[in-house]
Parts: C-alpha cells; sequence; structure tokens
C-alpha cells in the first residue's frame, strides 16, 4: 500500500472532504521571527479597513496591486522562519497575529477573491480577516453577536448564491443564529431559529440547488435528520444513526458519483471498546442511505474526536480515518463506497478528545498532527503520526505548535495544507505555513 497526502485538513469535528484529483489601521500583518509590524486590532463597525503596501505598487481594495508588469512580483511573500519544536522541521513557516483575537477562528474564502479569510469570534462580536495578495490579514466589518456562549461556529454557503455564509449556535438558549453572506465579505443582520439538535453538524449537499443543507446529529438514541438551512431548517430526510451519541461526521463523495455522502461516529457507554461507524450514499432526491455499520471492536470511542475522509492508499477514492483510545484506525474503500471488512490498525494510545489534521511528511507522505487534551482545564499534546505502508505501525515525534489546534486548511493556496492554531492566554491566531 502506498499511502500519499491528497487532500486538504478538515474543519473541525465535521468536516468535508477534498476530493482527489477609512483612517485607522490598515492591516494586521504576520509577525515572523522576532520582528513584528505595528498594528491596530478591531475596525469600527459597520466599516471596512483596506490595507495597502507601499513596496512593489500600491494594492488595491481587492488586494491586488498595479504595478510594472516587468518588475518584480508585488505580491512575492517573504519566507517565514519557524520557532523550534514545531513542523519547521516539514519546511513550515510560521506566521502570528498577535491583534486577531478570538475564541474561536473559521476560516474561509468570505469575500470571493479566491484567497482564505479569518473570522475571529470574539464576546459579543466578530470580525472578519480578509486576506491580501501578501498573506497579510486586513481588519474588516464587525458584526455584533448576539451572546457569548456561541458555539461550534460553521461557514458554507447555505442558501445557495455562491458566498459563504455563518451559524452559530446558542447552547443556553437552544437558537441557531444565520448571518447571510451579501456577496461582499460583509453580512445581514442574523436571522434566528429555535434548534434542538446536538451542535455537532455537519454542511453537506443533498442536491444540485447548490445550497448545503445540513446533518444533525440529535440526542441519545435518536434519529439524525438532514434539514434544509434556507427554510428555516425545515427536515429533507431522517437517519438511524451509529453510536448513543453522534458527534463526529465528515462528507465527501465516496463511490464516485459526484454526490455528498456521510461518515458519522460518536460514542455510546454500553460498549465502550466498540467504534460506531456509519457510512450513508445520497441516493439523490434529498436522501441518505445507510451503506454499511461494521462492528469493530478496536478500543473506546472517543466522542469529539476528528474523522477524516483521505485518499489514503492512492487509488482515487476515499478511505475513512477515525481514532480510538487504543488505535488509529483506516478503513480502505473498495473503490464503490463500501469499505473493507477488516481495518487497518495502528497503536496509539489516547484518553482524550482528539484534533486529527493531515499534513504533507515530506515527499507527499502522508503525515497526521494529533493532537490530545487530557484533564480541564486542558493540558494540549501534539504528535507528528507518520503510518507505515500497510497502516500497521508508525513513527511518532512530539510537536511543539505553540498552541492549540484550531484548523487545517490550504491558506497560501499551494495546494498543501496549513495550519491554524490559537495562541498565548489572550487566544490569538497563529498559522503554520506549509513550504514556509
Amino acid at each position: 500500500m502506498i499511502i500519499a497526502l491528497v487532500v486538504l485538513a478538515p474543519l473541525g469535528c465535521a468536516v468535508r472532504a477534498v476530493e482527489p484529483d477609512a483612517s485607522g489601521s490598515t492591516s494586521t500583518d504576520a509577525v515572523t521571527g522576532s520582528s513584528a509590524e505595528t498594528t491596530d486590532g478591531i475596525g469600527e463597525e459597520g466599516t471596512h479597513e483596506e490595507g495597502t503596501h507601499e513596496e512593489g505598487g500600491q494594492a488595491d481594495t481587492d488586494g491586488t496591486t498595479d504595478s510594472d508588469s516587468t518588475g518584480p512580483d508585488p505580491c512575492a511573500r517573504e519566507p517565514l522562519t519557524a520557532p523550534p519544536g514545531g513542523l519547521g522541521n516539514l519546511g513550515f513557516g510560521f506566521a502570528e497575529y498577535p491583534d486577531i483575537i478570538g475564541t474561536q477562528f473559521e476560516l474561509a474564502d468570505f469575500d470571493g477573491d479566491g484567497r482564505t479569510d479569518v473570522f475571529a469570534v470574539g464576546d459579543k462580536q466578530g470580525q472578519v480577516f480578509a486576506q491580501d495578495c501578501l498573506g497579510d490579514l486586513v481588519a474588516g466589518i464587525v458584526i455584533p453577536l448576539p451572546t457569548t456562549w456561541l458555539a461550534n461556529v460553521q461557514a458554507a454557503d447555505f442558501d445557495g448564491d455562491g458566498d459563504v455564509d455563518l451559524m452559530f449556535f446558542d447552547g443556553l438558549v437552544s437558537e441557531l443564529y444565520l448571518y447571510w453572506n451579501l456577496g461582499d465579505g460583509s453580512f445581514a443582520d442574523p436571522v434566528s431559529t429555535p434548534y434542538t439538535g446536538r451542535p455537532d453538524v455537519a454542511p453537506i449537499q443533498l442536491d444540485d440547488d447548490n445550497a448545503d443543507e445540513l446533518f444533525v446529529p440529535n440526542w441519545h438514541s435518536e434519529e439524525g435528520s438532514v434539514v434544509q438551512v434556507a427554510a428555516t431548517l425545515e427536515t429533507v430526510t431522517t437517519l438511524a444513526l451509529p453510536a448513543c451519541y453522534t458527534a463526529n461526521s465528515a462528507v465527501g463523495d465516496l463511490n464516485g458519483d459526484g454526490l455528498d455522502d456521510l461518515v458519522a461516529t460518536g460514542d455510546c457507554n454500553s460498549h465502550p471498546d466498540y467504534l460506531p461507524l456509519a457510512t450513508y450514499h445520497n441516493t439523490g432526491g434529498d436522501t441518505l442511505e445507510l451503506s454499511q455499520q461494521p462492528f469493530w471492536y478496536v478500543g473506546d470511542s472517543l466522542s469529539g474526536s476528528d474523522v477524516l475522509l483521505l485518499d489514503v492508499d492512492h487509488d482515487d477514492d476515499l478511505d475513512v480515518v477515525a481514532a480510538t483510545s487504543e488505535t488509529l484506525v483506516l478503513a480502505v474503500n473498495l473503490g464503490d463506497g463500501t469499505f473493507a471488512e477488516e481495518p487497518g490498525l495502528i497503536p496509539f494510545e489516547s484518553t482524550s478528545t482528539q484534533r486529527i489534521v493531515p499534513v504533507d511528511a515530506g515527499g507527499g507522505t502522508l503525515g497526521l498532527v494529533i493532537e490530545t487534551q487530557v484533564g480541564f482545564p486542558p493540558d494540549l499534546t501534539a504528535s507528528l503520526v507518520v503510518p507505515n505502508d500497510t497502516w500497521d505501525s508508525a513513527t511518532v515525534s512530539g510537536l511543539d505548535l505553540q498552541g492549540s489546534v484550531v484548523d487545517g486548511t490550504d491558506f497560501d493556496n499551494d495546494g498543501r495544507t496549513d495550519l491554524a492554531v490559537l495562541l498565548g492566554t489572550d487566544g490569538h491566531l497563529g498559522i503554520w505555513v506549509s513550504g514556509g
């Protein structure tokens, strides 16, 4: 078996696979090494502050520059340095943004310019920071948020108009808040609706209307559902779930028909050493059907742990990677969206929730950045796990990521996964950038 990394990393515990094949401050620049450029943090509510860079030409409001075509590239980025103990040995650089502070960060292209931006969730307000062509994050509009108790921010195109919307959950009053993107990275006033499911949702597109629906895992031993967000959470379909509590899911095309399918796992106290995994195929017409539910007793399941869809064996279909308290589990796709009866198992012990982000460990070799959390307040430990070809052992080395894992995404558009982290006691943003 040849293990190769061909996809980008997940977004939180609910993830979508990437298929194979004014005046005031202007920008929040990355800190590289020990030097930093002076910036301000939050812009004025309802305004957008554009960034400029003098070298190589004047930046336009869309992040591009006007310059002589025969001159130096005005968007050429300076190489980043990396602190010791992290991903520097894999060629990653490290960018630190001390003025982008939040309790949660969501990374997506909010303004439609093809570059990944950042939405920072603060105390009753959030702010978009738009990435310019130099990789700097420009302070954008401030959005009032209804409460400080928002959980599991989601970014997806819920109304099918081609731009990325925002969704938040208020766990105290069981309310869901939707912020519709106006097309330029600003948002309409929120629309709220009652919500009774778990917040561990996954955007999924069931039909050809370009709008993402929402997979909703419900509470103990209840059915899950898929709802149309743009239709005030109207239920589209229901489905039996594999676990007492289903908290982990991933979305991608499992059987090559071009439709979003679903993988779900969770935990069940009555069967603590059982991984309750199930796969669902999209049959078209707003329906998901249970495809497979293997019975694998491979260690205690971990509620909240990432489940990934990756083309691990480099055969142009998506395999499943999951974790238990004892093992990393590989379910190999047989090519039709069904999976081998015997999984690959790598010993890897953990008693905590895990974040798992795939990275390029060199030469296209798959590496898994795994973060475990122990105790309360959580003590975070990160490791780089590089599986062998037969997925029965791995090399494991410790990592100092400088902070806790937020997300894996292609921040600099080079086709490789970068890793966002939350830093310091104030909770500011850092990004490990592949290739420096």
